[in-house]
């Protein structure tokens, strides 16, 4: 939860040495994605154009993933859902951030109210060989919000209620407050507890300098039409037992 944490130990390296592509990449990359978190897209997108200037001297599969992940978390931060999700998937694809990537991209998803490219992030996260907490949580996450856009409201409190407390104690701070949001924007005016789960996510990311980031995100966000009638939920999967938590 200590943005920006490391970022003086980043800049004496760059300033003392000469720093291999990967991880110039990688420094550029942090700096697009802090920026972005505090509310300032312009200086977010130098610092993604300064990323991929230095990408480009590589042939890596990881590096151009990490690159579509930046991209991914740019456009979810100014509320560009349909770039977010796309981006976000197409990380995904690597195994590196096959949990990260579709994690993301389900958020993307449920705020701008996609439900083709939510689809396909909760269908990877079901599918992610990862069991650890982290995934069981990104998973129940995207579970929640599908259920919450098909109007299936206990069973979307029940899940975020699991994806917040997982990442809780794993100390995925940032994590549990995207949920949070996601969560209190999605169901606030109907559930107190959701409407709770919003303002701790909106403490978390104003404390660190991201009020705009909250503001962009609301306005962006795609509402739930009133009088949503719910859905079935979907069939049990077969292997069912995927959905504890194991150590990661």
């Amino acid at each position: 939860g200590n943005w920006g944490a490391w970022m003086d130990k980043i800049d004496a390296i760059e300033e003392g040495e000469s720093v291999h592509p990967f991880f110039g990449t990688a420094f550029a990359a942090t700096r697009a994605s802090l920026a972005a978190l505090r509310g300032d897209p312009d200086a977010a997108a130098g610092h993604l154009a300064r990323a991929k200037s230095i990408a480009a001297q590589l042939d890596s599969q990881l590096v151009t993933a990490a690159i579509a992940g930046t991209e991914a978390q740019l456009a979810l931060l100014v509320g560009d859902w349909k770039t977010a999700a796309d981006r976000a998937l197409d990380a995904g694809t690597n195994d590196n951030y096959a949990v990260d990537g579709p994690d993301m991209a389900a958020d993307a998803a449920v705020a701008g109210n996609l439900p083709e490219q939510l689809a396909r992030a909760v269908g990877m996260l079901q599918n992610a060989q990862s069991h650890g907490p982290l995934t069981v949580a990104a998973r129940a996450a995207a579970e929640a919000g599908q259920a919450a856009r098909a109007g299936r409201w206990d069973e979307a409190r029940a899940g975020y209620r699991r994806a917040i407390e997982l990442r809780h104690n794993a100390w995925d701070l940032l994590g549990e407050a995207r949920a949070g949001l996601a969560w209190g924007t999605l169901a606030g005016d109907r559930d107190p507890e959701a409407a709770a789960a919003g303002a701790a996510a909106e403490r978390f990311f104003t404390e660190r300098g991201g009020a705009a980031t909250v503001a962009a995100y609301r306005a962006a966000f795609v509402p739930v039409q009133p009088g949503t009638i719910a859905a079935p939920a979907p069939a049990p999967r077969a292997a069912e037992s995927r959905s504890g938590v194991t150590s990661s």
